[in-house]
């Protein structure tokens, strides 16, 4: 009787304000992007990032750079963290920015190593912007990402498991070419959210 009266609505974006990415073409040095869109606090794992980072083979951190958008009280460590590991070459912090829907489209694949998650906007508004993401297997994130077709997916705190997938792209062995906004657009709208807020109410 309860599964009858029980039903998820999923949250919703503006799909319209995001800026789609559209060519899979390295930039002019020929490295991946990626980006981070987080709050930097603890639970979100970019630690365990920088940790991957070092797992890897020069000739593959030659060939990517990751930009983080976002503050929080970890951002100084996260910074000497990636100092001593001799990876800060590799990481550009911007700080916060309210320019995000219009900037996804810049990069290759979006990074979210959480720990914790209910349901994530910035996946959403990730792959609204056609750029697959990287995450973990908590909350809703393998509901909304499928292996192989718009994103991949670790255990969190799988740092050995980040860093072969951030080695598979850089090598092109993993790639993920298809067009990540159809399913967003269909499911995760901001106006299927009302209209089924409507519905429960009638």
């Amino acid at each position: 009787v309860v599964a009858r009266k029980t039903g998820v609505i999923y949250n919703g974006i503006d799909t319209s304000v995001f800026k789609k990415r559209e060519n899979h073409d390295l930039n002019q040095e020929g490295k991946v992007q990626f980006v981070v869109v987080s709050h930097l606090r603890e639970s979100k794992g970019l630690q365990d990032l920088i940790d991957a980072l070092g797992y890897l083979e020069d000739a593959i951190k030659n060939r990517l750079h990751i930009t983080i958008y976002g503050e929080g009280p970890l951002e100084e460590s996260l910074k000497q963290q990636a100092k001593d590991k001799e990876v800060i070459q590799l990481l550009t912090f911007k700080g916060s920015s309210s320019e995000i829907p219009k900037i996804l489209a810049d990069y290759q694949y979006l990074i979210q190593p959480t720990y914790m998650e209910c349901f994530s906007l910035s996946i959403l508004e990730s792959l609204s912007a056609n750029v697959p993401v990287i995450t973990t297997t908590v909350g809703g994130n393998p509901e909304i990402i499928k292996e192989d077709k718009n994103g991949f997916l670790v255990q969190p705190k799988d740092k050995r498991a980040l860093a072969r997938i951030l080695e598979g792209i850089v090598l092109g062995d993993r790639k993920i070419s298809r067009n990540t906004s159809i399913l967003i657009e269909k499911e995760y709208t901001l106006d299927r959210m009302v209209a089924e807020h409507i519905n429960l109410l009638d």
